[in-house]
């Protein structure tokens, strides 16, 4: 199957701890790695073998590119503009402590959010994510090229925002959970993004059972 696709890292501690983690250079867990080859099963079944691979500079996504594509690191192309979203002075911090006023405008009102020292706003955000849009159309959908782009949370929210023309107050409505898979596809003229494999997480209700 040619095309784009996009696939969000695996589980890291971090996640599981419920922590800012942005561009925090963490690795995957043991479940992380586990998830990654699930969603390479996903891509095996539906015939998604991809003939170039890209992740963020972290290595959470190198990490998950190896496992679902079962491809060694130094074939992947590094994308800067996939990397997560800046936290700034809250990266590293337990959602739980973070100031109660920030963390309402982070995930329930994002166009009032006042991002602290350091990090990227919303704005920033959604400028990179459009200036990647416009970087992958004008490579085209090759009818016998396939394109993996591993990335993160914050920024596939916010591709999957930029693509379909959802509001941003309307940002974290839709999951994209720990590796979960989201394609571009062509409908009535126009591209829109569409989640083709939900992953694990507490947004998509999925459990990762031991193997």
């Amino acid at each position: 199957m040619s095309g784009f696709f996009f696939l969000r890292h695996g589980q890291t501690d971090m996640n599981i701890r419920h922590m800012m983690q942005g561009r925090v250079n963490t690795h995957l867990n043991e479940t992380g790695r586990r998830q990654a080859r699930k969603a390479a099963e996903f891509m095996r079944e539906n015939g998604i073998c991809p003939d170039e691979i890209y992740t963020s500079p972290l290595v959470r996504t190198i990490e998950t590119a190896e496992e679902a594509t079962g491809q060694k690191r130094e074939v992947f192309k590094t994308e800067p503009l996939i990397v997560e979203m800046s936290f700034g002075i809250y990266e590293g911090t337990e959602v739980e402590k973070l100031h109660p006023d920030f963390y309402h405008d982070f995930f329930h009102d994002p166009v009032h959010c006042c991002m602290p020292d350091q990090a990227e706003t919303y704005e920033d955000l959604l400028g990179r994510a459009r200036t990647f849009y416009e970087k992958i159309l004008r490579l085209g959908m090759s009818e016998d090229k396939t394109r993996l782009y591993v990335s993160h949370g914050a920024f596939l929210h916010a591709l999957f925002i930029v693509v379909n023309e959802i509001p941003l107050e309307k940002m974290w409505d839709y999951p994209v959970d720990n590796a979960s898979i989201m394609q571009l596809v062509e409908e009535n003229g126009k591209y829109r993004l569409k989640l083709i494999f939900e992953g694990y997480g507490n947004r998509t209700g999925n459990v990762l059972e031991e193997e």
